[in-house]
């Protein structure tokens, strides 16, 4: 998933050019010295059988991992040591029902092997039952000591241990007492990075305007949220933040610096992360992996294994990202982004596919990076997750933004 790579901070066309180049390099190479060898040319060099065993070696095993490549190149020198007729024809039959059995590659088989031998210790019903009434406590953590740092205060909101406090009220979009006033937003302490600005964009494509002279701000320790019916230009709006879509006209700053032309991987490296509305993980990678693409620009040991408890993934961590839940691949992805330790969040509909107990993890997970100086932007169909979050609410239609202003009054006032 190129969109997905470059999201996490992977530069993918400069290693796509990268790789065909290098591969081409090596090809000519190859070819070269087959030539000063050869000297003559002789069919006998150009097996069809053995050419298509080379392809199905390279297709079954896997061109896009480093053990399907060593395990290719491995099979390869052994075929041309003696492997002949009959016995390259049986080895592609073979590769092809592995094929079958292991769609994911030799990663697959492998970690298929390493769940047959080593078990994960599991939960019993009742200890599952005893979590989840942990996790359902009412309190809302305080804003975290700066000392402590992040990963700290949202391990111990997660865990719901001691390292926090008790408010004397409800907080917005609690499902009771929804007649008493919402208790304030904590204290945020903003973050170094600068608010993320977008200052009059427009964008056109072939005479339809998606986007005309929009403004918007997403500043630290708030959570700023985009409304709207569809067709009104949220995700266009999204994408030129995110670095995917340029604008005709306008600029969008990070702090004091103008990132307007900046590709996504870079946005990304400079502290923005992402998530998107149609999932975008590696579906050949465990989870741990689908957040170690993320970690990279971290570069810190300890910060896979924090994202994945923050988001409760330790039990799912060695399976490979398919076949599961859309909120459990919805946590993935917010995971990955939050590895990377950003200073700016940008969330497209990330309640999507969500039931209700996973809307409400969301929100109390965003109010606490919100509440730790992050900024974050939303864009977000589900009103009552947006009014229980949002600290300013803009209203898009027909690509501008009609209405601005705290969550409670642009609400209220579109009902």
């Amino acid at each position: 998933h190129e969109a997905g790579a470059a999201a996490a901070g992977v530069p993918v066309p400069a290693l796509k050019l990268t790789a065909f180049v290098t591969g081409a390099a090596l090809a000519a190479l190859g070819g070269g010295m087959l030539a000063m060898g050869q000297r003559a040319f002789d069919s006998g060099a150009y097996d069809p059988v053995r050419g298509l065993l080379w392809f199905a070696a390279i297709i079954v095993l896997g061109s896009d991992s480093v053990l399907g490549a060593l395990t290719a190149a491995a099979l390869l020198v052994g075929l041309d040591a003696g492997t002949r007729g009959g016995s390259a024809a049986a080895l592609i039959g073979l590769l092809a029902i592995l094929t079958g059995r292991f769609p994911g590659g030799p990663y697959e088989a492998l970690r298929a092997a390493t769940r047959h031998f080593i078990r994960t210790p599991r939960l019993t019903p009742a200890g599952m039952r005893a979590r989840e009434s942990v996790r359902s406590a009412p309190a809302v953590p305080q804003p975290p000591n700066r000392r402590k740092g992040t990963w700290r205060f949202l391990r111990a909101l997660h865990s719901g241990s001691d390292d926090r406090t008790h408010t004397n009220g409800p907080h917005r979009g609690d499902g009771e007492h929804a007649d008493t006033p919402a208790a304030p937003h904590p204290k945020r302490a903003p973050r170094e990075g600068g608010t993320l600005n977008a200052q009059h964009l427009t964008l056109t494509y072939d005479g339809f305007t998606a986007l005309h002279d929009v403004s918007l701000s997403v500043p630290p320790g708030h959570v700023t949220a985009i409304v709207g019916p569809n067709g009104a230009g949220k995700s266009t709006l999204f994408h030129c933040l995110a670095g995917t879509l340029r604008p005709a006209s306008g600029r969008i700053t990070l702090g004091t610096r103008d990132i307007t032309t900046l590709p996504a991987h870079a946005r990304t490296r400079a502290g923005m992360a992402r998530t998107f509305q149609q999932l975008a993980v590696f579906p050949s990678l465990t989870i741990a992996e689908n957040v170690q693409v993320g970690a990279e620009r971290n570069r810190r040991r300890t910060a896979v294994t924090q994202a994945l408890r923050l988001l409760d993934l330790m039990t799912l961590h060695t399976h490979p990202a398919t076949d599961l839940s859309t909120g459990t691949l919805r946590r993935t992805e917010l995971a990955r982004a939050l590895a990377g330790d950003p200073h700016t969040l940008l969330l497209d509909e990330p309640a999507a596919g969500l039931d209700a107990a996973e809307v409400a993890a969301l929100a109390t997970l965003l109010r606490a990076l919100a509440a730790d100086g992050m900024a974050l932007l939303v864009v977000e169909h589900d009103l009552d997750l947006v009014a229980g979050l949002a600290d300013t609410v803009h209203v898009m239609a027909a690509g501008r933004i009609v209405t601005s202003g705290p969550a409670e009054q642009v609400l209220e006032e579109a009902h």
